[in-house]
């Protein structure tokens, strides 16, 4: 990481600070001693840097995003799109989500098991959507990114009728 991009990411931490963002320490990003060499210094706050970023990122993503993303440097296969961000952050279209913001009075799963229509329901058990499911959900794989994204735009049509989709 060069001291620009070091500079930018630790004033971007400031502003989210200063506008009471989700940083949950003071000071999110410790300083090293002055005293250490340019080079150990740079190297120092980098580190720092990719802690504080994995912290937070673990204190504030949900389980299933950790499921498939277990650090926030997990390589995704395919270029990110809405759906597939809907997929993986599991955030969106799904059941338990609309529920909660008031948008279905039911969070359960149409499928008949009684289950909560969450993404870790839909996308490892349901049978609507078992066609082409993959054993493991590694978004390192495209079939996996391919397979979140497919189920994520089938819901997506459910929901808002085959006009919404995007190409």
């Amino acid at each position: 990481m060069s001291l620009l991009e070091l500079q930018i990411a630790r004033r971007y931490l400031e502003v989210c600070q200063a506008k009471g963002w989700p940083i949950h320490r003071k000071n999110a990003l410790q300083q090293p001693p002055r005293s250490l060499w340019r080079e150990e210094y740079i190297g120092a706050v980098g580190r720092n840097l990719k802690k504080t970023w994995q912290d937070l990122y673990i204190k504030r993503s949900n389980p299933w995003c950790q499921k498939l993303m277990p650090t926030p440097e997990k390589h995704i296969a395919t270029e990110t799109n809405f759906y597939l961000s809907q997929a993986l952050s599991g955030i969106g279209c799904f059941g338990n989500f609309r529920h909660l913001i008031k948008k279905l009075d039911s969070p359960l799963c149409p499928c008949g098991t009684r289950a909560v229509e969450s993404p870790m329901h839909l996308f490892t058990e349901c049978t609507r959507f078992g066609q082409g499911r993959p054993v493991e959900k590694d978004i390192s794989k495209p079939s996996s990114c391919l397979y979140l994204e497919k189920v994520v735009k089938e819901l997506w049509i459910l929901e808002n009728g085959p006009q919404s989709v995007h190409h």
